[in-house]
């Protein structure tokens, strides 16, 4: 009958830094850190994440003693180039942690364009926005599709009632509506009625060439605009982006014009001397006539 001591010795101690008894070889063994693995089997003794079995985590150790590094614990990616969050499923690798230009998200159909992945909007751009298989028309979660209207007589302008959408112009359509008479082309918005005679609206502004709608003494036929009394041909050009005196020109020797000053030198102010008249700040010209050397861009008030 054996002894307590002898038992003892015959037990497996497996705290850290203890010794183990081999009933086989009849050695003592040491497991410093305790993982209940001695030196023999443990491929670092040291650290009580790696051992045999052990779950592999990336930590780049061979956590399970098997010869490989974080080989279970590593995630798919995929290259994303586009940065758009979904990457291209041709180009993949295996790590720990997706880094800048990948993604752990594939099904991305084109990996060059932002525009494009499985949650874009589909819109005409003759891109598959949303990889489904389907560009442009052929895709019924289109978004905005441009309108088109029914041109019967072919004159540029379409029937306000008779319209589809589609990202290219369909046969027969035209991209503005607003004629009033679609099957003459002698009738759409801007055409001219010049006859004073004549009772058709053929500009479809709803007055005819005789009729004098806004009061401003001239007919129709006689001016531009017969629904504006401040535009006629004796009217006064003004700075509004419209052409009030019916010369067919726009702001042009306009009444209210402002004054700039050459700003030669680029500085941000302008030359007393120099000066020109127009609606809006032309290139090369300042709002101020404040610079005291407009050949130099050092030289201006508040300068060093």
């Amino acid at each position: 009958m054996r002894s307590p001591v002898s038992i003892l010795v015959l037990l497996v101690l497996v705290l850290p830094g203890c010794r183990s008894y081999d009933s086989e070889t009849g050695n003592f063994e040491i497991d410093d850190d305790g993982d209940g693995f001695v030196e023999a089997d443990d491929c670092d003794d040291f650290d009580a994440t790696v051992y045999p079995e052990a779950p592999e985590i990336c930590d780049g150790q061979d956590n399970d003693c098997d010869g490989l590094i974080d080989e279970d614990a590593e995630i798919l990616v995929y290259a994303d180039d586009d940065g758009d969050g979904w990457g291209n499923e041709d180009i993949t690798d295996l790590t720990c942690e997706a880094s800048e230009g990948w993604t752990e998200v594939g099904r991305d159909c084109d990996d060059t364009s932002t525009a494009v992945h499985p949650q874009a909007e589909e819109i005409c751009d003759d891109l598959d926005n949303d990889c489904d298989g389907l560009v442009d028309d052929e895709d019924t979660s289109l978004v905005d599709p441009p309108t088109w209207y029914a041109d019967g007589d072919k004159d540029g302008y379409g029937q306000d009632d008779y319209t589809t959408t589609a990202c290219d112009e369909p046969p027969g359509y035209t991209a503005d509506g607003g004629d009033c008479n679609d099957g003459d082309s002698d009738f759409y918005p801007g055409a001219p009625e010049t006859d004073c005679a004549d009772p058709n609206d053929y500009n479809c502004d709803g007055s005819t060439g005789f009729e004098d709608l806004d009061d401003d003494g001239f007919a129709a036929c006689e001016e531009c605009n017969d629904s504006d009394s401040e535009v006629n041909p004796d009217a006064e050009e003004v700075c509004d982006e419209v052409d009030n005196d019916c010369n067919d020109e726009v702001d042009d020797d306009v009444v209210d014009a402002s004054t700039w000053w050459a700003d030669s030198d680029g500085d941000g102010y302008g030359d007393l001397a120099v000066t020109t008249a127009a609606c809006d700040l032309p290139e090369g010209y300042a709002d101020n006539s404040d610079d005291c050397d407009d050949n130099s861009s050092t030289s201006f008030p508040g300068g060093i």
